[in-house]
C-alpha cells in the first residue's frame, strides 16, 4: 500500500498521510459501490486534481457515528426473493384487499 505524505508538524507523533479511493476500500473491505455510497452520505474526503484522498483518521471518526439515510436503506432493501421494498409493499397491499 502506497502512502502519501502531506505534512507533518512537530505537535505530531506520526506523519499525516493521505489514503487514494482503493487503498482505503482494500482497508475497510467493502466495495467501490459501498464507497461510492458513503461519498454520497457525507464521508469526509478531498478531491486533488481528479481523485479522492482521504486521511484515515476523519475516516475513523466518521465511520464511529455513520449510519446510512433511510433512503439508501429503502433503496437497496432486496427480501430473500430479491424484490425491492416498493414491489414487497405493492404485493402486500394487494394481498390485503382480498
Amino acid at each position: 500500500m502506497q502512502v502519501r505524505i502531506i505534512a507533518s508538524t512537530t505537535q505530531q507523533k506520526f506523519p499525516v498521510a493521505l489514503l487514494l479511493k482503493g487503498e482505503l476500500i482494500q482497508k475497510l473491505k467493502v466495495t467501490k459501490t459501498q464507497m461510492n455510497a458513503y461519498l454520497e452520505d457525507g464521508m469526509p474526503h478531498y478531491l486533488i486534481g481528479n481523485e479522492f484522498r482521504f486521511l484515515e483518521s476523519e475516516i475513523r471518526t466518521w465511520m464511529k457515528t455513520y449510519k446510512p439515510s433511510q433512503e439508501r436503506l429503502e433503496s437497496e432493501f432486496r427480501d430473500k426473493k430479491g424484490r425491492t421494498l416498493e414491489k414487497n409493499m405493492l404485493r402486500k397491499k394487494s394481498s390485503w384487499k382480498h
